[in-house]
């Protein structure tokens, strides 16, 4: 009993954020960054770098918000994406194996078999799991443009990200135990969590026939940025092993930071609430390029997310480092010490920094035939992505990301979309989506994970997004 203790790095982290991690893992419909609310991107695989206009380029690339002469107003209806999945446990897996038997008398519980328990952790390939859920909602966006001045943009987004690397051993001890000359071994298992909302004004402005260019523009974003909640933790050299005389011997080496409003502490009483107090605060810049290089080619680029936060409400900071011995599990002495050695010391801090989850996008667009009207996107958009993720805040990555997109408009109301990507998080992804112009309206739909739909069983995750527009 004293070792299953050893899992007590998962405990250190605030509840609700383990609540939103195991969501995660075991699909539960919760909605947890800025690009998923850009749902016509979404549906093109994440290729937005160069297509995306109007309230669609607040956070992506603030220079497109110029490469239209319209003088009018887009207004964003709330537009929303999530995705949330894991790479170790497919959902057919899960139904089996985690919900139960149907019954006469209701659903009972499931005894895993031996079977069982190989099919799951052959999911840990590479000997870690990894499991996330990001999500975006604009609470207000706005785009316009003001004659001879420039082009501007105003928006409220809120970001919600939470991931984590499982280590294949905490499972495989969770099954068969501490078997004798086993070692166990939990290094870079972590936990990331963090809920953001930024208020960003956007600026941008174009020049004619610029550097052999038939259009040039830049753009940039200013971002007040309000956490809400923070939560990492990273397992370093930690692990045991249990001798052929019975005695256990091993190492816990961990560091965690949180901060936040109640809810995401341990403490009694903790509530949730949408409209907490700020419990970190900072600015944050985004940077973009846009150039139309002729009728059907354009190139951009952009990076995101410049700035950091410091977080000083319910600030802590807590480490372990150290060895245990455990040849008596009667012993309260050395309970006790194994108790020590892997909830470590807590310590309140006045406060510390995170950066920004900052990120690089580079993108080409061809429009085939070439646009007649800068008005409108041509029937048949191509466009191709990299994206690099500069850290590994939540929501990013350092893996780069490579994407495809296409649009086409088989009738004037009807845009359709696809899109595949490679790297970053979410590995190989297939998406689709489709818009529907009603006048001043448009809605759009996509989801990043077209197997989902058409192989639920198979699913390891759940992706969708939807948003509204009024163009006046």
């Amino acid at each position: 009993m004293a070792v299953k203790r050893g899992i007590r790095f998962l405990s250190t982290a605030p509840r609700g954020l383990v609540i939103s991690v195991l969501c995660v893992i075991f699909y539960s419909p919760f909605l947890l960054a800025n690009d998923r609310s850009n749902t016509i991107g979404l549906g093109m695989g994440r290729t937005f770098t160069v297509t995306s206009c109007g309230v669609d380029a607040l956070g992506i690339n603030p220079a497109n918000l110029a490469m239209k002469k319209t003088y009018g107003l887009v207004l964003a209806l709330f537009p929303v994406g999530v995705t949330l999945g894991t790479d170790f446990i497919d959902y057919g897996l899960y139904r089996r194996v985690f919900t139960g038997v149907s019954t006469d008398s209701g659903r009972i519980g499931y005894h895993l078999t031996q079977a069982d328990k190989e099919e799951i952790l052959s999911g840990f390939s590479s000997g870690w799991g990894t499991m996330r859920g990001d999500a975006d909602a604009k609470l207000f966006g706005v785009a316009f443009r003001i004659s001879r001045v420039g082009s501007f943009g105003i928006a409220v987004t809120e970001r919600v990200n939470a991931e984590g690397v499982l280590a294949r051993d905490y499972v495989r001890f969770l099954f068969y135990g501490n078997p004798i000359g086993e070692t166990f071994r939990f290094s870079n298992t972590a936990i990331r969590a963090w809920w953001l909302r930024d208020y960003s004004l956007s600026f941008a402005q174009s020049v004619e026939k610029a550097f052999g260019m038939e259009r040039l523009a830049f753009g940039v974003a200013v971002k007040h940025v309000h956490g809400f909640g923070y939560f990492a933790a990273e397992q370093g050299n930690s692990f045991f092993t249990t001798s052929s005389q019975n005695i256990v011997t091993g190492h816990s080496e961990f560091i965690s930071r949180r901060a936040g409003a109640d809810f995401f502490t341990a403490e009694e009483g903790a509530s949730f609430t949408p409209f907490p107090a700020p419990s970190g605060k900072g600015w944050g810049f985004d940077l973009g390029l846009n150039a139309r290089v002729n009728t059907f080619l354009s190139i951009g680029a952009s990076i995101t997310d410049l700035g950091s936060l410091r977080w000083t409400h319910h600030a802590a900071v807590r480490k372990g480092n150290g060895d245990f011995i455990i040849d008596d599990p009667f012993s309260r002495s050395q309970r006790d010490s194994l108790e020590q050695v892997l909830e470590g010391v807590e310590e309140r801090v006045t406060g510390f920094e995170t950066t920004l989850p900052t990120a690089v996008h580079l993108g080409v667009g061809i429009q085939l035939p070439s646009a007649e009207s800068e008005n409108q996107f041509s029937p048949i958009l191509f466009a191709l992505d990299y994206n690099q993720g500069l850290n590994d805040m939540p929501g990013n990555s350092r893996r780069p990301r490579f994407s495809a997109g296409v649009e086409v408009h088989p009738f004037g109301w009807l845009p359709i979309r696809s899109g595949v990507s490679v790297g970053g998080s979410l590995g190989k992804i297939w998406a689709v989506g489709f818009g529907v112009r009603l006048g001043l309206l448009e809605v759009d739909f996509a989801t990043e994970d077209l197997f989902s739909l058409l192989q639920p069983n198979s699913a390891r995750r759940l992706s969708a997004g939807v948003g509204m527009r009024l163009s006046f």
